[in-house]
């Protein structure tokens, strides 16, 4: 029966300080979202600066609103050692910027969605350098937030602790799945469990259980991810080296400091040869495996508010029991407030309609 909270990610801070008209417009889709946390990306100025100066004013705003703000900041770069100093500095700014400033204008948290699996190479053999270096900024991070008596919190895929189809663990370091190790290491979590279905084995509530369940043995706490962005459909295509007849070509050479790769489908075999005949030395490897996830598995985009609303009720029923389950988080104000209508004003239809 606790109440629990809803989230949202922004990431247009540098709009909304532009734009008086499209500020309103947040402070109006908190208000009819019952949003009562905020992830507000940070500026990329220093504090003291006028855009700074700006930022904290919207954040006494949505603090005047009754939304409590933690300062957002991510990239996949943070996760290598040699871009760890500028993650640090970004919280010692938010830490240095709190100290000089009143309550209302002050950052209840700090938050950072660095997801270190978009980085080259890290579905190869760097994955457990990646890992382990994403794992030690948090530990960089942790000792910030500590210090400043402030909250830390980051964001995870649900995948963290899953496995191949191939039974071999997704992210692991010293035998244990990555996700523990993050919640080891910051107060709260938010799941991207990003799945339009509820139930089931590919649903929000079976991606996001384990995670709930490790921080309710260990006192941390989880939000709920739901995607509410457009999306493309993904499509995922596995290539070998062993020839296959009538499969595509994925043709990889070296160039610069990376790759260069061009996939020639089956039926063109002009496009074939000639590339070929541009890169005599390329790798040529053949299509096994194409899978494609459609949007409409992965996001809200497309579908009603109340569709919404039940997936958000349902989230809430199931995990909520749970006292490390904190409430559900919506990606992102970008996509949300467009949806046009309050979130809150179908919830006893969604409820009616789902039973």
């Amino acid at each position: 029966k606790r109440a629990l909270r809803r989230a949202m990610w922004v990431w247009e801070t540098e709009a909304l300080l532009a734009d008086d008209t499209l500020r309103e417009q947040l402070l109006a889709t908190c208000a009819a979202n019952a949003i009562s946390d905020v992830f507000l990306q940070v500026v990329g100025a220093a504090p003291g600066s006028a855009a700074w100066d700006a930022m904290l004013g919207l954040v006494a705003d949505l603090h005047s609103a009754g939304v409590r703000v933690e300062a957002l900041d991510g990239s996949p770069k943070y996760a290598n050692a040699e871009h760890h100093a500028i993650a640090v500095a970004v919280a010692k700014a938010v830490v240095q910027s709190n100290r000089s400033q009143s309550k209302a204008r002050q950052f209840d948290g700090l938050r950072f969605d660095i997801e270190p699996y978009l980085l080259p190479g890290f579905s190869g053999p760097a994955k457990r350098r990646i890992l382990e270096e994403y794992l030690a900024v948090l530990d960089k991070l942790r000792k910030v937030a500590e210090a400043a008596d402030l909250p830390l919190g980051a964001d995870i895929p649900f995948w963290f602790d899953g496995y191949t189809r191939y039974h071999e663990p997704v992210a692991r370091v010293a035998g244990r799945p990555v996700s523990e190790l993050v919640m080891d290491r910051v107060d709260n979590v938010a799941v991207m469990a990003y799945r339009t279905r509820i139930y089931g084995p590919d649903g929000v509530i079976a991606h996001a259980i384990d995670e709930v369940e490790y921080a309710e043995s260990t006192g941390k706490a989880v939000f709920i991810g739901l995607e509410t962005g457009p999306l493309p459909n993904e499509h995922v295509r596995e290539f070998v080296r062993s020839p296959r007849k009538g499969a595509d070509r994925l043709l990889v050479w070296p160039e610069g400091r990376g790759f260069r790769l061009i996939h020639v489908r089956a039926a063109d075999s002009k496009g074939l040869s000639a590339a070929l005949a541009a890169q005599p030395r390329a790798r040529v490897l053949y299509l096994r495996a194409e899978t494609i996830a459609p949007a409409s598995k992965i996001t809200f985009n497309r579908s009603s508010v109340a569709q919404l609303q039940q997936a958000a009720l349902r989230i809430v029923e199931e995990l909520g029991p749970y006292d490390a389950t904190v409430g559900v988080a919506l990606h992102a104000f970008g996509s949300l407030h467009t949806f046009g209508k309050k979130f809150s004003d179908t919830a006893e239809d969604a409820v009616d309609s789902s039973r």
